[in-house]
């Protein structure tokens, strides 16, 4: 399931926002519904970073002293892909993509789908050596998506361990090139990524109001 813009404000549509903390790029937020914590979230910054956490996970960004200014002037529009390579966690950018990212099942199914298909184009279903190699590669690529477990490590390891022979002869050389293909966006990470741009859009409002006072 993928977090949109409709479903974030559905969730956050009785939120209101709490200065704790508000000195220069030293700032402490939190925004929730009154007398609720469903759905909260607090937001701190400090020189060059800015941490959500909350009910909806914990994410911390580092790029600019100041980073409403890196966040700022989105509207409701959000940047996940480049935002991803600015998550702090673990050593290095793959620790930030296993918290942003999961698999992606039906891609992998639909890369699957194209292998049989290159396999297929290349043999004679009318020669009978070439149709059996077809129906075992068929069966296999269709085992794999009716029997694979909902998770990585078990799609990971199914791939790895494919046997071509068990399959008509048709391997999966290079499955894993470009495998960013194969993950999609958490649905937490896109729901901290509109909350993000939702709190700037609260507090610039309230400083607004003040400056109009």
């Amino acid at each position: 399931m993928t977090c949109t813009l409709e479903r974030f404000q559905k969730d956050t549509a009785e939120h209101n926002l709490t200065v704790l903390l508000d000195n220069g790029v030293y700032r402490n937020f939190r925004v929730a519904k009154p007398q609720s914590s469903a759905y909260h979230y607090n937001i701190t910054t400090w020189p060059g970073y800015l941490c959500i956490s909350g009910d909806m996970g914990c994410y911390v960004f580092q790029r600019t002293n100041d980073m409403f200014e890196f966040f700022r002037g989105q509207g409701s529009n959000i940047n996940p892909g480049y935002w991803q390579e600015k998550v702090q966690a673990g050593a290095g950018p793959a620790g930030a993509e296993a918290i942003t990212s999961e698999p992606d099942f039906s891609a992998y199914d639909k890369r699957l789908m194209e292998y049989l298909e290159d396999f297929i184009d290349g043999l004679d279903p009318d020669v009978e050596e070439d149709a059996e190699k077809i129906a075992q590669a068929t069966e296999a690529v269709e085992g794999f998506k009716n029997s694979r477990e909902a998770s990585e490590w078990d799609v990971v390891a199914r791939i790895n361990n494919w046997d071509a022979s068990d399959a008509g002869g048709m391997d999966l050389e290079d499955f894993w090139e470009g495998h960013r293909g194969l993950q999609k966006f958490r649905f937490h990470y896109i729901w901290c990524c509109y909350a993000i741009v939702h709190a700037i859009a609260l507090y610039d409002a309230v400083k607004a109001g003040e400056v109009a006072q």
